[in-house]
């Protein structure tokens, strides 16, 4: 039976926390609000670094990688919901621009040499998600784009459709995310690669802890296989 390999974008494919300060500074000039969100993100991160925790939640709201810990402590501020989003796309064009993702040459070099039907699935919208999949040299590689998928919420339809085009295959969900890329997909009978970013916890199956250890996965069990 073969295999489709469905992948996550933020945290899945590239992988950092750099621009959480100076996203911080854009959304809010007062600088005793930019220092609590700071302290905040820093506590958040220190805290889900337990080895203890099997599951990332504040006031009962998953926080599954970096970008929903910055919309968390965000939304803990009278701030728009319309700035914000403003914000975010100015500080992906400016991680762009900038070069402020480092790129996992071995990664990127593996995902080309796969073989396997590929969807990129991300809840980045397109006009975000776009210029980092050109920065990291990864255009016409996949063979779908679900750009704003509104996972976990949609992940059904998502995956019925992607069931129509590829019967009798084995759909793998690639993610960081434990609630919207993982959880969600076990639900629906895909297979799973979690990569925790967060603890030393093997909270899967298949779990994996760095880009490093995805690229070593990806390439023994579907490169080499």
């Amino acid at each position: 039976m073969n295999d489709v390999l469905i992948f996550d974008m933020d945290g899945t494919l590239y992988h950092t926390d750099n621009f959480v300060g100076e996203y911080i500074e854009m959304l809010t000039d007062e600088v005793g609000i930019q220092q609590k969100m700071k302290n905040d993100y820093r506590s958040i991160m220190e805290e889900f670094s337990s080895e203890e925790l099997e599951h990332f939640h504040k006031d009962d709201m998953p926080l599954g990688d970096v970008w929903q810990i910055v919309r968390f402590i965000s939304s803990k501020q009278d701030i728009a919901i319309d700035y914000q989003f403003d914000v975010f796309l100015k500080i992906r064009e400016k991680m762009v621009e900038e070069k402020m993702i480092e790129v996992d040459d071995k990664l990127i070099h593996t995902i080309k040499q796969l073989k396997n039907p590929m969807v990129l699935m991300t809840n980045s919208p397109e006009e975000s998600a776009t210029p980092f999949i050109e920065y990291l040299d990864l255009n016409n590689i996949f063979d779908h784009h679900i750009y704003d998928a509104k996972k976990p919420f949609n992940m059904e339809s998502h995956i019925s459709e992607i069931r129509k085009i590829y019967p009798d295959h084995n759909i793998y969900k690639i993610g960081d995310n434990l609630t919207n890329d993982i959880d969600s997909s076990k639900a629906l009978g895909l297979k799973t690669i979690y990569i925790n970013h967060y603890n030393t916890n093997a909270l899967n199956d298949v779990t994996v802890f760095s880009l490093e250890e995805l690229n070593e996965y990806l390439y023994k069990n579907f490169v080499e296989a």
